[in-house]
């Protein structure tokens, strides 16, 4: 039977870092306490106070295989006023990708960003960890639903786990995610096949569903109809043996 990716044989191929920007995720600068301490012994303080800035951190545990994240389990991270994090702000029409563990693909929307305040107390810059993949792509020629449905293949994913590095903690380098190449029609048409993908997904889960009812049901009338099961028509188990007389 013919399969969506059947129709992509045809398209021309480009490199993902050809039409998105491919950078890591945000890493913190580890923060240096020997200037504060000697200061200390001093009485002699930095004319510049010391100032925390507050980020939210995404890590690979807080994304579900669904895609969506745990705003209530982000991690508050301290970021030096040296170091600046504002061009890792994660934005709208991002994808991230985790490049360790489990391969999990996050598609950030309008919607997805929309933190819960109550957990937070209040509004924080939101990063990803440097775990993470963070792909902004040309939308002029790469939409960002088309590019999570081709990183969430089965295909792709076997592709990205041969290219994996290290020994311990194996993961796919980031040079690997750049180079990756995939089939590339018009951006209508990958609107179009999003859409048919997602009718196939409906279709499959209404089958689950018909199946998982199907089985409850046949289950109950075999447990109704078994032996020690028979129930007469008035409710009462039928009596099997002649009454006492």
């Amino acid at each position: 039977m013919p399969t969506l990716t059947d129709n992509l044989r045809d398209c021309p191929t480009r490199r993902l870092g050809d039409v998105a920007n491919v950078r890591l995720g945000f890493t913190p600068l580890k923060e240096k306490r020997s200037d504060y301490a000697s200061a200390s012994t001093t009485n002699q303080w930095p004319s510049q106070p010391f100032v925390r800035r507050t980020v939210l951190m995404v890590q690979p545990s807080n994304i579900t295989d669904e895609g969506t994240i745990d705003w209530r389990r982000l991690e508050r991270i301290n970021v030096q006023p040296k170091q600046s994090y504002e061009s890792h702000m994660l934005r709208p029409g991002s994808v991230l990708l985790c490049l360790r563990g489990v391969m999990r693909v996050a598609n950030l929307t309008e919607q997805t960003l929309q933190h819960d305040l109550n957990a937070t107390a209040e509004p924080l810059p939101i990063v990803a960890s440097g775990a993470w993949a963070v792909i902004r792509p040309d939308t002029q020629v790469l939409t960002t639903n088309y590019l999570t449905w081709h990183l969430k293949q089965q295909s792709t994913a076997a592709r990205l786990y041969e290219e994996r590095a290290g020994s311990a903690l194996q993961f796919i380098p980031l040079s690997v995610v750049q180079d990756m190449t995939l089939p590339l029609p018009r951006c209508d048409a990958q609107d179009a096949l999003i859409r048919a993908a997602d009718l196939i997904d409906q279709v499959a889960k209404l089958e689950r569903q018909r199946l998982e009812l199907l089985r409850s049901y046949l289950a109950g009338s075999i447990q109704t109809h078994s032996p020690g099961g028979r129930v007469a028509r008035t409710g009462r188990p039928k009596n099997r043996g002649k009454s006492a007389s």
